[in-house]
């Protein structure tokens, strides 16, 4: 049996320790450089359709106080952030009003301002227009601001339609 020389046993190539330390270098210097853009991208997006889904709601309220002809009271909380259409039917809690609570739906947003003329809530008439949360008058401003990290989206009410906008 013929032994093969050592210096022609090194044909076969592999990765030295110094090329998985710059390997590993380079990933950790790409992760720090992308992350942040990620967790921004992530509250804009958190926050945009948080918005959209709140202003969703707020139209679907107006339009069925249109449709039934009756008043809806549309209630904010901001611990947890949520919102309950008293007078909407839950389309899966059978006997339950509307409610929304943002965090169960997964969004990782805060209210920090929910201004109804000073309240935190607002009615919708049987015309759909929108009055202060006790119908004693129209409504002259409404503003809820959704935040997630330092990324905000603003929704507005139309105070002469109802309508809900996000800004």
């Amino acid at each position: 049996m013929t032994k093969t020389p050592v210096h022609q046993r090194s044909d076969r190539r592999g990765l030295s320790l110094m090329d998985l330390v710059i390997t590993v270098l380079i990933m950790s210097i790409l992760s720090a450089v992308a992350a942040p853009r990620f967790s921004s991208t992530l509250n804009h997006y958190s926050a945009e359709t948080a918005a959209q889904q709140l202003c969703a709601d707020l139209n679907y309220a107006r339009q069925y106080a249109r449709q039934t002809s009756q008043e809806i009271l549309v209630q904010f909380t901001q611990t947890p952030p949520g919102y309950t259409l008293t007078g909407v039917p839950s389309l899966d809690k059978s006997g339950n009003d509307f409610s929304v609570d943002l965090v169960d739906l997964g969004y990782n947003v805060t209210l920090p301002t929910v201004d109804f003329d000073g309240e935190l809530g607002l009615r919708f008439n049987p015309y759909g227009r929108p009055l202060v949360a006790d119908g004693s008058a129209a409504l002259s401003s409404g503003t809820v601001i959704v935040r997630a990290g330092s990324d905000i989206t603003t929704v507005l009410i139309n105070i002469d339609n109802g309508k809900a906008e996000v800004q």
